[in-house]
């Protein structure tokens, strides 16, 4: 071997330790999915008014006359849904590698101040009522509600959806940016704010008392 085929060789062999070295690490392949039969199990709870809930859920939420939670999800998976009450606010959470095929929780309360959804939540809200209720949404969570309140304050960020058209309140207040995408009702008053790439679609012909909407956003008053 002449000295130009070992320089030739060196030199291949220096290339492929640095492409080895430069090379992106491999990745394991997502979890299987949990398929096991879905079980029921209803959660002992307190009294709350709050609800804070993350991860990758469907969320039912009534009201009704004492809380009650009921949890449904693959027996597999079913330790891995955190359920508890501190300081009147109801805390529900997955994993971030939650594999359940299969995950519903029912949540009834006789009173609901606030809900704070983030992750890959999915919640519905049905016929609520009251003098104030918050809607917070984070990440990719989509929440849909009925009902009537007084006033109504939402917040919203990231890819949220929000269908809350029927959802009548009388005052609404409503912040949304990222890319979120939100339907909104109010009767008298409205003070609006979109930012980023967000939609935010009002009906019920309030007064609008403020508004304060981004170049690359869109607001519109629906009839």
């Amino acid at each position: 071997m002449n000295k130009k085929t070992i320089s030739i060789s060196l030199a291949t062999l220096l290339i492929s330790s640095f492409s080895m070295a430069m090379a992106p690490p491999s990745y394991s392949a997502p979890a299987t999915r949990d398929t096991s039969k879905v079980i029921s199990r209803e959660m002992k709870v307190d009294q709350f008014d709050a609800v804070d809930v993350s991860g990758g859920l469907r969320v039912s939420l009534k009201l009704g006359a004492s809380p009650k939670v009921l949890v449904e999800c693959n027996e597999k998976s079913m330790n891995q849904v955190k359920v508890n009450v501190t300081k009147n606010i109801l805390s529900i959470s997955t994993p971030t590698k939650f594999t359940a095929s299969h995950a519903q929780v029912t949540i009834i309360v006789p009173r609901l101040s606030r809900i704070n959804a983030s992750g890959f939540v999915e919640a519905k809200l049905e016929q609520m009522k009251g003098s104030n209720l918050h809607i917070e949404s984070h990440n990719n969570c989509t929440v849909e509600s009925t009902g009537m309140v007084e006033k109504l304050s939402v917040t919203a960020d990231g890819q949220s959806f929000l269908k809350l058209e029927n959802l009548k309140s009388n005052d609404c207040v409503a912040s949304v940016s990222g890319k979120t995408f939100a339907k909104v009702f109010a009767a008298n008053t409205l003070k609006a704010s979109a930012q980023g790439e967000s939609v935010l679609n009002v009906r019920g012909n309030p007064k609008i008392l403020s508004k304060n909407i981004a170049s690359t956003s869109f607001f519109k008053m629906l009839k």
